[in-house]
């Protein structure tokens, strides 16, 4: 009985790892940055940068594609995107680990079951929460002015943002080597 626990165990460990891990790493290549666009009548727009073309932006804002043209834009934010989520899973599986291993090295007790079983769960949730707490949270990250600026500037801050669009990131993954 005490093999067959610690296997199930040792299991789903495994495979909540396998399956973290590559999807977490492929999803963030494929997706434009989060941005909150700024128009030059004051109006705000937040959504992900989809593409930059010559005189517009193309956002994907609540499943909409909106397209604003270069004239009408003021200045562009972009945001950094919360990995909370993820030091969460991350802070789970490794407090679950330790207390599993913890309780693995304890033996079982005859009145409360292996410690492995209750010390498992219970170092996941302290940390899954420590890792909630300790990932960086979404912030603005940097601020792209394309009105008000030099042409020059202006050209300069337009070009920047095709690296941060969902096409620009798509063409740097399939020139990775």
């Amino acid at each position: 009985m005490r093999h067959a626990s610690v296997r199930l165990i040792s299991s789903v460990l495994v495979i909540a790892l396998f399956i973290a891990g590559p999807a977490g790493l492929e999803a963030k290549g494929r997706r434009g940055a989060l941005i909150i666009l700024t128009k030059v009548d004051g109006a705000q727009v937040k959504g992900e940068l989809i593409a930059v073309e010559s005189d517009s932006l193309r956002l994907l804002r609540g499943g909409d594609i909106l397209s604003i043209a270069r004239t009408k834009i003021n200045s562009v934010q972009i945001l950094r995107r919360s990995k909370q989520g993820s030091g969460a899973l991350f802070g789970f599986l490794t407090g679950a680990t330790i207390g599993v291993m913890w309780g693995l090295g304890r033996g079982p007790d005859p009145i409360h079951g292996h410690p492995a079983l209750v010390a498992g769960p219970i170092m996941g949730g302290v940390g899954a929460l420590i890792g909630f707490l300790a990932s960086p949270w979404g912030r603005v990250d940097s601020t792209l002015a394309l009105a008000g600026v030099s042409s020059q500037i202006a050209a300069e801050n337009w070009n920047a943002l095709r690296a941060h669009s969902r096409e620009g990131r798509r063409a740097k993954l399939t020139r990775l080597p």
